[in-house]
């Protein structure tokens, strides 16, 4: 972050595929839920 801070990040899910390209799946919260959510709100 440009304060310095240092945000974890976790996907949803991880997919290994047939041709063994790997696929980050995020699901996401609903539009006034991220709003709450100061640090979700600037991940999205």
């Amino acid at each position: 972050m440009s304060d310095g801070a240092v945000l974890i990040y976790f996907p949803d899910v991880e997919r290994i595929l047939a041709d063994n390209t790997i696929e980050i799946v995020e699901i996401k919260k609903k539009e006034n839920e991220a709003k709450r959510d100061r640090y979700y709100a600037f991940k999205l």
